[in-house]
């Protein structure tokens, strides 16, 4: 068993450049993992040739801050013809500086990919657009601070989970940041999932992230890509009895593209749910209370036989 890192440039904390690789040939044997060395703003491998993956893949997402670019859009441009979009760095990223590692050589590396049968293929949309119908997943909310726009995600990063709120108002960080605050006392939160789920009472640390495979062959296979959300904070005693108590809300799934000149396999796990709200304490006086949200699960999209 091997543990593969993928160098991310420029990371920092919960953030780093997107990664990009080319190979030509992939294979990611059973029993072994590849996950980027820090949180970055996606991973993509472009294979010329077959990729096989039957270890696990797991990229979780980056908070490039606020605001975060949610317009921009990838396109594939058949060869020789051109569309609203052309197949070139300042357009796969609408020039955005959060798809930084998309280099110049993408035309290199689109001369060895599939050709698309039509002019113009929408690859990728960094909306959210709800839960599992595209893009990355809102987080969870929680009974007192319910899912709204500070549980948004980003194109690279599934929206972190609401703080269980007991006057402690709107605390999750927009864009897949920072999970809501939770606190501990007679009046027991647990934090939202994100990047980080803050103490006490955290929850997972991460929200789900962009993994981008095209191969010109087939992508081969029974392994694991792990984009999902992590699950809220549990609300638990902090030193007094609890007489209210609201687990956190869970961050949101992430987005997996699979593009294929031939087949894909479908016995390849593509992970993408959003994590589970935090459960919540109960005692003696059956206090009033409830457990978190689950974040949106996000969007896997495979599309095989790309130019025939």
């Amino acid at each position: 068993m091997a543990a593969y890192t993928l160098a991310v440039t420029n990371s920092n904390g919960y953030d780093g450049d997107m990664v990009v690789r080319q190979y030509s040939s992939f294979n990611l044997s059973a029993g072994n993992t590849l996950t980027p060395a820090n949180r970055c703003r996606g991973v993509m491998i472009f294979v010329d040739g077959d990729a096989t993956i039957d270890g696990t893949i797991t990229v979780y997402g980056a908070y490039g801050g606020t605001p975060a670019d949610n317009s921009w859009n990838m396109h594939w441009i058949k060869s020789g013809e051109s569309g609203s979009f052309t197949n070139s760095t300042s357009q796969w990223g609408n020039g955005s500086t959060d798809a930084n590692g998309v280099h110049p050589d993408l035309t290199d590396i689109f001369s060895k990919m599939p050709v698309t049968s039509s002019n113009s293929f929408n690859v990728f949309s960094g909306s959210n657009t709800g839960d599992g119908s595209g893009g990355t997943g809102y987080g969870g909310g929680a009974t007192n601070n319910g899912q709204q726009i500070n549980n948004q995600g980003s194109p690279y990063a599934g929206g972190a989970g609401s703080n269980g709120d007991i006057g402690a108002g709107d605390t999750q960080q927009r864009y897949g940041g920072e999970g809501g605050h939770g606190q501990s006392g007679a009046y027991p939160m647990g934090s939202g999932a994100g990047n980080p789920s803050p103490s006490p009472n955290a929850g997972q640390s991460f929200t789900g992230g962009l993994f981008f495979l095209a191969a010109s062959g087939d992508i081969n296979g029974s392994g694991t890509i792990d984009c999902s959300g992590g699950n809220g904070g549990y609300a638990a005693f902090g030193g007094s009895e609890a007489l209210y108590a609201y687990g956190g809300g869970g961050a949101g799934g992430g987005r997996i593209i699979l593009l294929a000149g031939g087949s894909i396999s479908g016995s390849i796990t593509c992970d993408v749910n959003g994590g589970n709200g935090g459960g919540r304490v109960s005692n003696k006086n059956n206090h009033v209370g409830s457990g978190g949200s689950r974040g949106q699960h996000g969007t896997t999209q495979k599309v095989d036989s790309i130019g025939s």
